[in-house]
C-alpha cells in the first residue's frame, strides 16, 4: 500500500528526520487556518496515492492564508492521475541551497534491499539523475554500516562535508524502512538548507501489502 505524503512525513518525523511544519486538511477553511498558524508562505499539496502531482498541477504555492484557502479550494475534489483529491497538505515553504535524493527499495530479482543516492533531486530524478544514481545492495542480515552509506555518497559525488549528517539520516531511514515492512522508502527531494542541515521536502513510502496486518495504524 502506498502511503499518502502526510502519513510518510509523520513517520519520518517520529524517526527523527526533519520535515517542514505543516498539517493535513480536508477543507479550504482548514487550509486557511493551517497557513495562518504556520505564519509564512506555504505549499498546498494534493494528497493522492499516485506520482506526478507536480506536473499535473497538484502542488501550488500560496503566499498567505487567503491564497492557501483559494489553492485548497481549487485542488479538493479534483482528479489527479485518476484519483480524487480529498485531502491536501499545507506546509511551510523552505528555501534550500540544493536538492538530493536518498531512498531504499526492494530488488525482487536479487531479494535484497538497495540503497539509492543521488546528488540531484526533484521532479524527473529517475531520468535526469540516472547517470549519477549510486546503488548499493545490502546484506539483509546486517544493520546498515556507515562505510556502505559513505561509499554510495562518494559514488554519487555528494560533497563530503554533508556525509556525517547524511549517514545519520540514512541510518534512521533504513531503520524506519525495516520497521514498517516497506518495499520502497524515498526522500525526494532531500533539501540541504543554508546552514548545512537536512530536511525531507517529500516522502514516498510503499508498505508490503502482506504486512499491513502489522500496521493497523496506517
Amino acid at each position: 500500500m502506498r502511503l499518502m505524503e502526510w502519513q510518510g512525513k509523520m513517520l519520518l518525523a517520529k524517526a527523527g528526520i526533519p520535515v517542514p511544519k505543516g498539517a493535513m486538511v480536508e477543507s479550504p477553511e482548514q487550509a486557511r487556518e493551517a497557513a495562518a498558524s504556520i505564519g509564512k508562505p506555504v505549499m498546498v499539496k494534493a494528497q493522492v496515492r499516485a506520482g506526478g502531482r507536480g506536473k499535473a498541477g497538484g502542488i501550488l504555492k500560496a503566499e498567505d492564508a487567503a491564497a492557501a484557502e483559494k489553492a485548497a479550494a481549487s485542488l479538493l475534489g479534483r482528479e489527479i492521475r485518476g484519483r480524487k483529491v480529498a485531502q491536501v497538505l499545507v506546509e511551510e515553504q523552505i528555501k534550500a541551497d540544493r536538492e538530493l535524493y536518498i531512498g531504499f527499495t526492494l530488488d525482487h530479482a536479487e531479494r535484497r534491499t538497495v540503497l539509492m543516492a543521488s546528488a540531484q533531486g526533484g521532479m524527473d530524478v529517475e531520468a535526469s539523475a540516472a547517470a549519477s544514481m549510486a546503488k548499493s545492495r545490502l546484506n539483509p542480515l546486517l544493520h546498515l554500516p556507515g562505510y556502505i552509506v559513505r561509499g554510495a555518497l562518494n559514488c554519487a559525488k555528494i560533497p563530503r562535508q554533508l556525509h556525517p549528517a547524511l549517514i545519520d539520516l540514512t541510518g534512521r531511514l533504513y531503520k524506519l524502512y525495516r520497521e514498517q515492512d516497506a518495499t520502497l522508502l524515498e526522500i525526494n527531494p532531500l533539501l540541504v538548507l543554508e546552514d548545512g542541515s537536512l530536511m525531507a521536502a517529500d516522502s514516498r513510502m510503499i508498505i508490503d501489502d502482506s504486512a499491513m496486518g502489522r500496521h493497523k495504524d496506517l
